[in-house]
């Protein structure tokens, strides 16, 4: 296990001097002065790297191509938990019993289909839900997300969509023929409406996405799939047949939900243009704006509101009409179709959400691509300028079809292959600042920076971002990431990162996982009132961190749990959830929701 130590900065503390803040790091507490912060790792031996990665691949592949068990288990949540080494852990246990609320994870239900490997993009949705139930108890339930290529492919027991970014069903033909479309909702979920200040919501529902495809609607408590979203809520049917983007955003102020969805209109001879739309929808699940923007072709995943607009990252990119016959002829994949364009600028847009106010575009002098925001907010500068501030997850260089190592020919994962070769670089921060009356952007890279045990120092690739979940569109302090730090690469990810972003360098808190295990996303879970209303920037960081630790070596999965304001300390508990299921991606909370029926009619 890499044993590190993060540079971080107490308040108070010289920024830029040599103090240094401990952290656990594999079960043990370190503690050490960082005299220099140049990013220099050590040599590492080239069989020990070989070692290393073959770990890795045997990892990922235990993790990505575990079953996925459906599950209804009630819980005393004290016996469950196995208290760590972290100060105070038996009285930060009897906090958690108080919380009240449910977590909900969405992710992968196995890479594998029949005797066939599917892209983790594109394999079946799998739904968790952890509900605290503020007495002690909880209760934990899985499904897998019942879509029309789920449904068909577990009833048959081979593959039957052909997808994107997956092999496809073998022969031309079969490709041609197949559905062309893996819509399994696997990526995000989204409870909607919330409960906001005590208001009281009657008929919640559970929305899963993936990228490009249709939001399906799930029971909030039994986790049962309702449908697709559009045909399942009425007032949602202008979504029907829309690509929608697995992200959506919530704008905790206005109490609104956001989608966004990203199309192209293909002109042979003349490329292609790229159509976001954006779709607004109150408490009651109306929808109250709609907003359409026309530009040249993109790539996006990621995008966030601020105050006044759609803050979406323009990759650069040109479509491929040998990729795109390649596909239509049953014999490539789609993921060819397109090409990221190295030669043009990456951008921001910033799209108003009121209608007919101008779009602002602010380029960059060089080619960079956004997968997954972290704060991002309006404010007025010293000098009375109006600002767009952005903190986002950027790659130099990135290839789209190999994401976690897969590899369509040869039918397996190599993620040191994927994450530690040339074509796709390690995943940074960066803070972009567009000025809005100039639309000029400059931007600044944060190193996330942590020293070993032998002095030197690394920069941590990380991704997965979050903040507190009423936040979007607010200034924050506090982020929290998924981190690697690997001699060989930096995927699977290994650490869990708190990040404050008013320092410089910015400060960081880090956890490291034992070398055979993999961390999730972390979420903060606020404490009390804080999960309905924003408290305030003091109470940002009042409750619990999260993440799900897949351990392959034991085949099991944790929750480890953190007091977000005594990150350093290490987590205080991981909860047992029983056998390795596979990754999970992106996850929310949901305050006062339930899935105990019980605790539901209460």
């Amino acid at each position: 296990m890499l044993l590190l130590l993060c540079l971080a900065y107490a308040p108070g503390s010289r920024v830029g001097g040599a103090h240094a803040q401990c952290s656990r790091v594999g079960g043990a507490r370190v503690s050490h002065a960082v005299a220099s912060i140049a990013d220099r790792l050590p040599v590492v031996a080239a069989d020990a790297l070989a070692e290393h990665r073959e770990g890795a691949r045997a990892m990922w592949q235990a993790i990505a191509l575990a079953k996925p068990v459906e599950r209804d288990e009630h819980w005393d949540l004290r016996s469950r938990a196995r208290l760590l080494d972290s100060k105070g852990a038996a009285a930060k246990l009897e906090e958690l019993a108080k919380l009240s609320g449910t977590y909900y994870a969405n992710g992968l239900a196995s890479c594998q289909v029949g005797e066939e490997l599917v892209h983790p993009f594109e394999a079946w949705g799998f739904a968790k839900a952890l509900s605290f139930n503020g007495d002690g108890s909880a209760y934990f339930r899985t499904r897998v997300i019942d879509t029309q290529c789920s449904v068909r492919e577990r009833e048959d027991g081979v593959v039957r969509h052909r997808g994107t970014m997956s092999k496809g069903l073998g022969s031309p033909m079969s490709n041609i023929l197949a559905p062309q479309q893996r819509d399994t909702a696997n990526i995000a979920l989204r409870s909607w409406p919330l409960k906001l200040g005590g208001s009281h919501v009657e008929t919640p529902v559970l929305i899963a996405g993936g990228d490009n495809g249709s939001p399906h609607g799930l029971d909030p408590r039994s986790l049962e799939t309702l449908g697709e979203l559009a045909e399942n809520v009425a007032s949602l049917s202008a979504l029907k047949g829309k690509r929608l983007l697995a992200h959506t955003r919530f704008d905790a102020a206005r109490g609104r939900l956001v989608f966004a969805a990203s199309d192209i209109k293909v002109k042979p001879g003349a490329g292609g243009r790229s159509v976001l739309e954006f779709w607004e929808v109150d408490l009651s699940g109306d929808i109250v704006n709609h907003v359409r923007h026309e530009t040249d072709f993109m790539i996006m995943h990621d995008w966030m509101i601020t105050e006044h607009y759609y803050v979406v990252p323009k990759t650069p990119a040109t479509l491929s009409w040998g990729g795109i016959a390649k596909f239509v002829l049953g014999i490539g994949r789609g993921v060819g179709a397109f090409e990221l364009d190295y030669e043009t600028a990456g951008a921001l847009l910033l799209i108003p959400r009121e209608k007919g106010a101008p779009v602002l575009t602010a380029k960059d002098a060089d080619f960079w691509t956004i997968f997954h925001f972290g704060p991002t907010y309006e404010r007025v500068a010293a000098g009375g300028a109006r600002e767009v501030v952005v903190n986002a997850i950027t790659f130099d260089n990135y290839r789209f079809g190999g994401e976690m190592g897969f590899d369509a020919e040869r039918g397996e994962f190599d993620p040191i292959g994927w994450s530690g070769g040339p074509d796709v670089s390690k995943p940074v921060l960066a803070q972009f600042v567009v000025d809005v009356a100039s639309s000029t952007l400059r931007r600044e890279r944060l190193p996330v920076l942590c020293a070993r045990e032998d002095g030197s120092v690394v920069d941590v690739p990380l991704d997965m971002p979050t903040i507190h979940p009423l936040c979007d569109g607010l200034e924050s302090r506090y982020c929290y990431a998924a981190g690697a730090v690997r001699p060989e690469g930096w995927f699977p990810f290994n650490s869990v990162v708190k990040i404050d972003l008013q320092t410089r360098p910015v400060g960081v808190q880090a956890w490291f996982a034992p070398e055979h295990a993999m961390v999730s996303e972390p979420m903060l879970l606020p404490r009390g009132r804080g999960g309905e209303e924003d408290l305030g920037a003091a109470a940002e960081d009042e409750g619990f961190v999260v993440s799900i630790v897949h351990d392959a070596a034991k085949s099991r999965c944790e929750m480890y749990v953190w007091d977000a304001r005594t990150f350093d300390e290490g987590p205080f508990c991981a909860i047992d959830l029983g056998a390795l299921y596979p990754w999970d991606v992106h996850a929310t909370w949901s305050p006062g929701l339930y899935i105990d029926d019980k605790r539901s009619a209460a």
